[in-house]
């Protein structure tokens, strides 16, 4: 109970929240003085703890509380997790709770062993009873190396601390885009003597940068004009590689920022804005990047200032428009 106690303090320190903001509204339990058991299964087969049900249903009610999460999952019941009628069972049980409580209910499950792959909504430990059951699936994964680097992140540290939330099924209702969570360190100021404050993690969400932030379409026109100035390929490994050009106009680099000129030149060829051509050299095809559909010089407005795009790097691109 302590440990709750704990993390609840720090998120509320860390987003700002009284104890009269909560006011009688918030109701945490370890499940160690009482456990929760929903469900058993022994030779005679399974049975759900109607007992059980009866008085989570009474006390929700009571206490007029709107949400219920339980976590995890799996500590809640005493009923193998691949028997999918027992945990379809609990599953709907829950279903009528919500239903008769007037709540929502929320069962954090975990996944089976992912081998370094995506979680989707198929990956559930266990039986598919629950995903099956369950309107809503929400599925969480820690940001990959190649989402980071697309947006120039490129501190491991910094990586592992984002995490993605995905609607991994959504009934009756729209898919939504993806949610950032960011795990931030906060120190609850609880040390004394020689003994240290604790410091706990805290989740707040994290706005994912457009890669094209800070971008403009000059600096596509002028990209479009070096193109037209110069032969540039298509191949990452190439030292005329036209990852090359975007960072001389953008200000970007080509080293540790390739991640996110990756992800600005696949935009610009889906847009049409930048094309790629075959060409015969030596015996074998190779790809060159050319103009596609040109900007026109009058739709670009004004120069962007050059301190806010990389400045000097940008003068040998070509002339400005």
């Amino acid at each position: 109970m302590e440990e709750l106690e704990r993390q609840m303090a720090a998120a509320c320190a860390f987003h700002g929240i009284a104890p009269k903001d909560c006011g009688n509204r918030l109701y945490l339990d370890s499940g160690m003085v009482q456990p929760l058991c929903t469900a058993t299964e022994d030779r005679q087969g399974f049975k759900l703890n109607e007992e059980a049900f009866a008085q989570l249903t009474a006390t929700i009610i009571n206490e007029q509380i709107a949400a219920v999460i339980v976590d995890p999952f799996v500590s809640s019941h005493a009923v193998q997790e691949n028997n999918n009628g027992a945990i379809d069972a609990v599953a709907k049980r829950w279903k009528r709770l919500a239903q008769e409580a007037g709540c929502a209910v929320v069962l954090l499950h975990h996944t089976k062993k992912m081998g370094g792959r995506e979680v989707t909504a198929e990956d559930g430990r266990g039986a598919v009873a629950l995903r099956d059951a369950a309107r809503i699936v929400l599925t969480l994964n820690a940001m990959s190396q190649a989402e980071a680097e697309e947006l120039g992140i490129s501190e491991a540290a910094v990586r592992r601390t984002l995490v993605r939330v995905d609607t991994g099924k959504a009934n009756r209702a729209p898919l939504g885009a993806a949610t950032w969570i960011k795990l931030e360190s906060q120190c609850l100021d609880n040390g004394g003597g020689s003994e240290p404050a604790d410091h706990v993690g805290v989740a707040c969400l994290w706005e994912k940068p457009d890669v094209f932030d800070g971008l403009t379409t000059w600096h596509l026109y002028m990209v479009q004009q070096g193109l037209a100035a110069g032969t540039w390929r298509d191949s990452v490994q190439s030292d005329d590689w036209v990852g090359h050009l975007v960072a001389n106009v953008t200000g970007l680099s080509a080293e540790t920022d390739k991640g996110r000129i990756k992800a600005i030149i696949r935009t610009w060829k889906r847009n049409d804005a930048l094309s790629v051509e075959h060409r015969r050299i030596n015996g074998r095809d190779v790809p060159f990047v050319i103009v596609g559909k040109l900007v026109n010089a009058s739709e670009i407005g004004s120069r962007p200032h050059l301190a806010m795009c990389g400045a000097e790097s940008a003068e040998g691109a070509g002339a400005a428009p």
